[in-house]
């Protein structure tokens, strides 16, 4: 008997870009963000992502992805989680990588600065999550 009532989950790369931040300022943002998602219940899960699966080049800072954090949310809480870190990361660059679990090769992937990019990108994270 299937489960039709699993929430269908979304796993999202999270990479902030701030050049006026030394790596470990970064750092800190990202582990304070991960703290916060989980807490605030936006998300299932968030790691900050082990250099040994980054991709080949990536900058890594205490053995994690500099300014990156993975993270499992349901479909649902997308919306949410993309108006979180755009009010949290205000002013900063955030890339944003989402791709539905169960249907690999479904991405999306956005890129925000301002509260004006976030109102941009909504149309198209409501079309991702009708997909």
């Amino acid at each position: 008997m299937s489960n039709d009532h699993s929430p269908e989950l979304i796993e999202a790369t999270i990479i902030v870009i701030d050049p006026a931040f030394n790596d470990e300022k970064l750092q800190e943002i990202v582990q304070t963000l991960r703290v916060e998602l989980i807490e605030g219940k936006v998300v299932k899960q968030a790691d900050l992502i082990p250099i040994e699966t980054a991709p080949p080049g990536a900058k890594s800072i205490g053995g994690f992805v500099k300014g990156s954090l993975k993270a499992i949310a349901e479909l649902t809480q997308l919306k949410p989680l993309a108006e979180s870190l755009g009010n949290r990361l205000f002013g900063q660059t955030i890339e944003i990588e989402i791709e539905k679990q169960f249907l690999r090769g479904k991405k999306l992937k956005v890129k925000l600065q301002s509260v004006e990019d976030l109102e941009k990108i909504m149309p198209e994270i409501e079309k991702f999550m009708k997909k």
